[in-house]
């Protein structure tokens, strides 16, 4: 038998590390958060209902915060800086 020509090729293959580079994340201060602002007048309402007596049942307070807490999560982008400039602590770890 004569030895025919193989159709096969040589691959030659190389191992292959992918870097990833960690984005960064964008954070905002607290003081910007529309959760938060809308939170904190929610409290400062139920405080003075509590003081004066309630106008509106406290149930369906309950739920319209709810429902305007869920509809901010979806317009929500970025996450709350809780420390410093860039939502770390300023004390070293």
């Amino acid at each position: 038998m004569a030895n025919k020509p193989s159709n096969k090729k040589s691959i030659k293959v190389e191992e292959t590390v992918i870097v990833e580079e960690s984005p960064e994340v964008v954070v905002k201060r607290i003081i910007f958060s529309k959760t938060i602002w809308v939170n904190l007048i929610a409290f400062l309402c139920f405080a003075l209902e509590k003081r004066y007596g309630f106008l509106i049942d406290p149930d369906l307070q309950l739920q319209i915060l709810s429902l305007i807490n869920i509809c901010l999560r979806f317009v929500t982008k970025e996450p709350i800086a809780w420390g410093g400039e860039n939502g770390n602590s300023k004390e070293a770890s």
